[in-house]
């Protein structure tokens, strides 16, 4: 992008691209009301000096957590530590073993960052119900449902995969929340609770109820965290106020991604639609995740290295 272009700009010209490709879920339906949303999202994160992100779903057919989500989760997390945040990453104790590999992973891409993980428990809620972070995010996590269960795309009531429920944090007073989420399962959706039901296949039993003060959607989350972690690249090469700014997020980077990718595999992920053990998310190949990263508006793809 142009040198002259400004981060807002290139922030709506990233949601636009992000946009462009809605998937088949419904989230064409839904795009019109979250318009802005992106830049708002970045903005809150950008500021925040400590940030609380959730992340996992729980494929119960496959006893796993699946791959969307962590996975996009990780350049976001790197993406905030470069800018000073200090980062916390949770999830639920069978979501755990995945997120944490994939935090793990992309630590070992970035030498001197750090980010906690942590498992969900009724003591971080309370801690982050009464302002511990700045800034909640939360990525495809599921939420409540209007009967107070969360449940997956087909209906199966998840809950207890999903304990305790971190929709309390939402729910506070005082506390800034920002939402992914590209089914209308996931925290965050009361926002658009209406909508939500009428678009989204079996959105009356499904939808989520808990409501985000911000919600960024995407045909898939992790290609709505691309997004993100795009937005505060740009906030960081801005502020360094450099020429030439830092490289992308090294776990954005499609080499890294596979890295991150396989960590997940490795510590038992699955693809979220079709159970399966492979490099693949929402059922579709990782080809297409990768062309996506690369369209990013303002990404660069890495250079082969020059032999000697």
């Amino acid at each position: 992008m142009s040198s002259a272009t400004t981060v807002h700009e290139q922030i709506q010209a990233i949601e636009t691209y992000l946009m462009s490709k809605p998937g088949t879920r419904g989230m064409d339906s839904l795009f019109p009301a979250v318009r802005g949303e992106l830049s708002a999202g970045v903005g809150v994160l950008s500021q925040a000096k400590r940030v609380l992100i959730l992340t996992g779903f729980y494929v119960s057919k496959a006893g796993a957590c699946e791959t969307d989500g962590p996975l996009g989760v990780a350049p976001v997390a790197e993406a905030l530590h470069a800018l000073g945040a200090e980062v916390t990453v949770a999830a639920s104790s069978h979501n755990f073993p995945v997120v944490d590999a994939a935090i793990k992973a992309m630590l070992a891409l970035c030498p001197g960052a750090a980010v906690e993980t942590v498992e969900i428990t009724d003591s971080l809620i309370d801690t982050a119900c009464r302002g511990k972070f700045d800034a909640v995010l939360s990525v495809e996590t599921p939420g409540q449902a209007n009967d107070g269960t969360a449940r997956s795309m087909r209906g199966q009531d998840i809950t207890e995969w999903h304990t305790p429920p971190p929709d309390p944090i939402f729910r506070a007073k005082g506390v800034t929340t920002v939402s992914v989420g590209d089914g209308g399962n996931e925290l965050g959706f009361g926002q658009l609770l209406g909508m939500a039901t009428s678009y989204i296949e079996n959105g009356a039993t499904i939808a989520c109820a808990t409501p985000s003060d911000t919600l960024i959607l995407g045909a898939v989350s992790n290609w709505a965290c691309y997004a993100i972690a795009m937005g505060l690249h740009a906030i960081h090469t801005r502020r360094l106020n450099a020429k030439k700014g830092p490289d992308v997020p090294a776990s954005l980077a499609v080499k890294g991604q596979v890295a991150v990718l396989a960590a997940m595999l490795g510590a038992g992920a699955v693809d979220g639609v079709t159970g399966e053990a492979v490099e693949s998310i929402d059922g579709m190949p990782w080809e297409e995740h990768a062309a996506f990263i690369e369209g990013l508006p303002g990404f660069e793809p890495e250079k082969p290295k020059k032999k000697a």
